[in-house]
C-alpha cells in the first residue's frame, strides 16, 4: 500500500509515509469502528498511480467531515476524539500535498473552504504544485469561493451532488465533460433526475422546482420508518430530496436552495443561497448565512449573519448597501449582523438553526 523505500528522496518519502500512515489509521479507526457505512466508502479512497496506491482524499467527505460523527456529537468524549482525528487526518493530508502525491482531492465541503483558503495565503505555490483537481460536495458551493480556491490552488474544483440516501453521488461535473461553474453537473452513470412541481409533475427546462433521483444508488428505505420512507420514495423509486433546483438545455442541474431554507417575505419567495451568493462576491466576506427573521407584518424579513475574513473591517450597512445594489428590491437583507464565525454541525455545514438573530440591529 504505501512506497516504502526511495533512496533518491529521503525527505519526501518519510513525509509521505507519515501522511499516509495519519490517514490510513484515521480512516480505518473512524471509518471501520465508529460507522460501518463509512468504512464502505472508504474502500473507494484507494487508487493506483504509477504502481503504487495512493491514498486519495475521498476519506475527507467520509471522515474530515463525516456524518456519521453526528452519532457522537452529543458527548464530549465523542466530540474530543472527533476534533483530534480530525487534527490528525489534515497533518497526513497537508504531508501528501508536501510530499507532491496528491494529484486529485476529492470530497471537502464548502465550509472547509475558508480554511484551506487560509492556509494558501501561507503556502508557497510549490507546496502545492501536484494538485490538480478537486471535488466538492455535501453542501452548495458558492462560485466565488470556488473561483477564490482556484486562483489559489492552480486546481480544476468539481463540484457534484448527492445525499446519503443516494449512496451518496447522484451528479458530477465529469472531467471528461465541459464543466459549467454553479452547477451540479449531469446525473452519474445508471441515475436519472428530474425536476417537478408540488403535484409531482414533471417542470420544464429552466423552471425551478423540487430534484427528485432514480436509480440503483437509492435507498431501499429507511429503517423501521415505514411512513418516512413511503414519504420519501415513490412507488416508481423517485427519491424526493428536498432540494430546489432546475435543469437547463444541457441536462446540467443547478441548486437553487434548500426546500426548508425558503424565504416568503410578504409573498415573495427568496432564496437564500442567491443572496449568500453576493455576499461572498464581497472581497471582504469570509462567510455568509441568509436565513428568515420573523417579521410581524411581513412573515418573514431577510437577515444575513456574516463572518468577515481576518484583518477586515467592514460595517453592516456597507454589506446591506452592496447586497441592495444587485438584487431585487424585495430580496436584499434588511438586517445584517457580524458574527467572529457561523454555526456548524460535525459534518462542517452550517447550521442555520443555531444562528442567533440580534435584537439591536437596526432594519431598513
Amino acid at each position: 500500500m504505501i512506497r516504502l523505500f526511495n533512496v533518491y528522496y529521503p525527505v519526501r518519502t518519510l513525509v509521505l509515509l507519515v501522511g499516509e500512515a495519519l490517514i490510513v489509521g484515521c480512516s480505518f479507526i473512524l471509518g471501520t469502528f465508529w460507522n460501518t457505512d463509512n468504512a464502505l466508502l472508504f474502500k473507494n479512497a484507494l487508487f493506483i498511480e504509477g504502481g503504487y496506491v495512493r491514498i486519495l482524499v475521498l476519506t475527507a467527505i467520509v471522515l474530515l467531515l463525516s456524518h456519521g460523527f453526528d452519532l457522537y456529537d452529543s458527548s464530549q468524549l465523542g466530540a474530543k476524539l472527533d476534533q483530534a482525528f480530525r487534527l490528525l487526518f489534515v497533518l497526513g493530508l497537508v504531508a501528501l500535498v508536501l510530499a507532491g502525491v496528491v494529484k486529485l482531492f476529492p470530497g471537502f465541503l464548502p465550509g472547509s473552504n475558508s480554511a484551506l483558503l487560509g492556509v494558501a495565503e501561507q503556502a508557497s505555490p510549490e507546496a502545492t504544485r501536484s494538485l490538480r483537481t478537486c471535488v466538492s460536495g455535501g453542501a452548495a458551493l458558492p462560485v466565488q469561493v470556488l473561483a477564490d480556491f482556484e486562483k489559489a490552488f492552480g486546481c480544476t474544483v468539481l463540484e457534484g451532488y448527492g445525499l446519503s440516501e443516494s449512496s451518496p453521488a447522484a451528479a458530477f461535473n465529469h472531467p471528461h465533460r465541459e464543466r459549467k461553474v454553479g452547477s451540479i453537473g449531469t446525473p452519474i452513470e445508471g441515475v436519472q433526475m428530474r425536476v417537478v412541481d408540488l403535484n409531482g409533475a414533471e417542470v420544464p427546462q429552466g423552471h425551478t422546482g423540487e430534484i427528485q433521483i432514480r436509480g440503483h444508488n437509492v435507498m431501499k428505505g429507511y429503517w423501521n420508518l415505514p411512513d418516512a420512507t413511503k414519504a420519501t420514495i415513490s412507488p416508481d423509486g423517485w427519491l424526493a430530496t428536498g432540494d430546489v433546483g432546475r435543469v437547463d438545455e444541457d441536462g446540467y442541474f443547478y441548486i437553487v436552495d434548500r426546500t426548508k431554507d425558503l424565504i416568503i417575505r410578504g409573498g415573495y419567495n427568496v432564496y437564500p443561497r442567491e443572496i449568500e451568493e453576493v455576499l461572498y462576491e464581497h472581497p471582504d466576506v469570509a462567510e455568509a448565512a441568509v436565513i428568515g427573521v420573523p417579521h410581524d407584518s411581513l412573515g418573514e424579513e431577510v437577515g444575513a449573519a456574516v463572518a468577515l475574513k481576518e484583518g477586515a473591517k467592514v460595517h453592516p450597512d456597507e454589506l446591506r448597501d452592496y447586497v441592495k445594489e444587485r438584487v431585487a428590491a424585495y430580496k436584499y437583507p434588511r438586517q445584517v449582523w457580524l458574527v467572529d464565525a457561523l454555526p456548524k454541525g460535525p459534518t462542517g455545514k452550517v447550521q442555520k438553526r443555531d444562528i442567533t438573530i440580534p435584537t439591536t440591529e437596526s432594519t431598513r
